[in-house]
């Protein structure tokens, strides 16, 4: 979990000539775990497909070596977070960015951090689901066992064969999007990103913005997006939806939000 400080810098006069953010990773949580300063760990996949829109990692210390602590100093975007008042145009522009992150592709599936041996889809969401049912029996044993019944019920392995790792937000939610002084949708927050099925990574999107969305915005999304990718749906989807909606009232139980942006854990 991360604690956030904007950082102003100043003449002698006390006069803001620039800022920026600090962000301090002081604990871990097994259950939840994120990574740290991804964006770091990203630039050069994000230079090499041209992609820039992203906050730019001044520091980083990843060692604790200076402070008991690993912290970050990045870019501060100036803009304004995405709502339901934006325009047509920032869906657009929202939907095209993330299309062109989906397009970044790799051999691999799982966090940036880990360990890259995992080429097949089926192995690993077998994986990610095992480690949820885990993560359920913990705190709800009756929503372990109904959803272990889903599962066996209705994964299809057969669908996972050919699927191919895209780049991954893993945390995309207006609040974590930010148009900036220039019109430009940036996406801040790469912590839980990773590669895996690119559809997945609309569902916190979905349940945060689009179901109170206008058809006119939430379709000019898709067509902005669909300039770079497309969008596949089958019933294994719909078990993953359901296994984050489970996932996340897990974390809203464990760590209450009085949040604009998080739904409580009574929406879940």
């Amino acid at each position: 979990m991360n604690i956030i400080y904007r950082l102003y810098f100043t003449t002698s006069e006390s006069q803001i000539i620039n800022s920026a953010i600090l962000r301090i990773k002081y604990f871990d949580d097994p259950d939840f775990n994120q990574d740290f300063c991804t964006e770091r760990k990203l630039l050069k996949l994000f230079n090499d497909h041209k992609f820039d829109n992203f906050p730019k990692v001044y520091f980083c210390n990843a060692k604790k070596n200076i402070i008991p602590y690993l912290y970050s100093i990045m870019e501060d975007i100036h803009g304004i977070s995405l709502s339901q008042e934006n325009t047509i145009n920032d869906y657009y522009n929202i939907g095209k960015v993330l299309s062109s992150v989906h397009n970044i592709k790799s051999n691999y599936f799982g966090k940036i951090s880990n360990n890259h041996s995992i080429s097949n889809a089926n192995e690993y969401y077998t994986m990610f689901y095992n480690n949820s049912l885990i993560l359920m029996k913990k705190f709800d044993d009756n929503l372990y066992r109904h959803f272990n019944q889903i599962l066996n019920l209705k994964y299809n392995s057969h669908y996972m064969e050919y699927q191919c790792p895209s780049l991954l937000h893993g945390d995309f939610h207006p609040g974590n999007i930010i148009i900036n002084q220039n019109f430009l949708p940036i996406f801040i927050d790469w912590e839980s990103s990773g590669f895996g099925i690119k559809e997945y990574d609309i569902i916190k999107m979905k349940y945060f913005l689009f179901n109170r969305l206008s058809y006119s915005k939430l379709k000019s999304f898709m067509e902005g997006y669909s300039f770079w990718s497309n969008i596949s749906v089958n019933s294994n989807f719909l078990i993953f939806e359901l296994c984050w909606l489970i996932r996340m009232y897990l974390f809203d139980c464990k760590y209450p939000t009085k949040s604009s942006i998080y739904p409580s854990k009574e929406y879940f």
